[in-house]
């Protein structure tokens, strides 16, 4: 038996300049909030009417400073956003837009969790091109299982048996 969660961790960049002005939609209704350590706790946050409800589209940027003790720990978004499990694989679960350039970016899964991460650690002189790599430049929404399953044992299950295999498709779809 093992246990695994592999995951994606691109940074995506709809606009060019940061991921701010980005509208995102994540179709969740808790989070797995952490601790001091960024481990989570083995808690379900309801999201609704915080800064992490982004049940409709709104911009990355809205909340990312706000007071939320969450979102000040992190310094942003570093948060796994729990997925419902009554849904088809092709049903997207996150969809950004930049209304600056038109760009829309969906994702599907079938995996329980999605970790959305907003740069707020980045600071590399140089990227792609040359362009530096700063705090909110980009976003991340990697698909996994909840982070620290193992020790979790109301969360789902990333083990895997020996002689099982294993298989999870995530779908990135980018458009204009």
């Amino acid at each position: 038996d093992t246990v695994m969660n592999f995951t994606n961790h691109a940074y995506f960049n709809l606009g060019g300049r940061d991921c701010l002005s980005t509208e995102l939609c994540i179709k969740a209704q808790a989070i797995t909030p952490v601790d001091a350590l960024l481990i989570p706790t083995g808690e379900l946050l309801d999201i609704a009417g915080t800064e992490f409800d982004f049940s409709v589209p709104r911009a990355i940027g809205d909340g990312i400073n706000g007071d939320h003790p969450q979102i000040k720990l992190c310094g942003g978004y570093d948060h796994n956003f729990v997925l419902g499990q009554a849904r088809a694989f092709r049903d997207n679960v996150a969809v950004a837009y930049c209304p600056e350039s038109g760009i829309r970016l969906a994702c599907s899964t079938d995996m329980p969790g999605i970790q959305l991460y907003t740069s707020n650690m980045l600071n590399e002189p140089r990227g792609k091109g040359g362009a530096p790599l700063k705090r909110h430049s980009a976003f991340c929404l990697e698909t996994q299982f909840w982070p620290d399953s193992p020790n979790k044992p109301d969360f789902p299950s990333c083990v895997v048996k020996a002689g099982e295999k294993f298989m999870s498709v995530t779908e990135y779809a980018i458009s204009e």
